[in-house]
């Protein structure tokens, strides 16, 4: 393995995290100014992880924090929306197989 000081960049799975953490934040924004919910202050901590060998990515773990005047249901509505239209989200509630087809390259 290549030490960590000598990377110029974070690990792809950092973007990947940081890009979940993203589309789901822009989601509970969206939904809460769109339904005019207060939704002073949110935060998500996410654990995310990958195994080697076999290549796999772990189930991901996302812990929000909601600063709001709206009761515990109406929070617990916008986290759930904010879940089920968050794009990347979705892509990891299920196996997503890749297929590759190649051709042979002509000269």
């Amino acid at each position: 393995g290549q030490d960590p000081s000598d990377r110029r960049a974070p690990r792809g799975l950092a973007y990947l995290a940081a890009g979940l953490a993203l589309c789901f934040m822009t989601q509970m924004g969206r939904y809460a100014k769109i339904a005019r919910l207060d939704l002073a202050g949110y935060a998500v901590l996410q654990d995310l992880r990958a195994e080697l060998e076999p290549t796999r990515l772990r189930p991901v773990v996302t812990h929000v924090q909601v600063q709001s005047s709206e009761d515990e249901d109406t929070v617990r509505r916008i986290i759930d929306m904010s879940e089920q239209t968050c794009f990347l989200h979705a892509a990891c509630r299920s196996a997503n197989p890749t297929r590759l087809h190649t051709e042979p390259e002509t000269h």
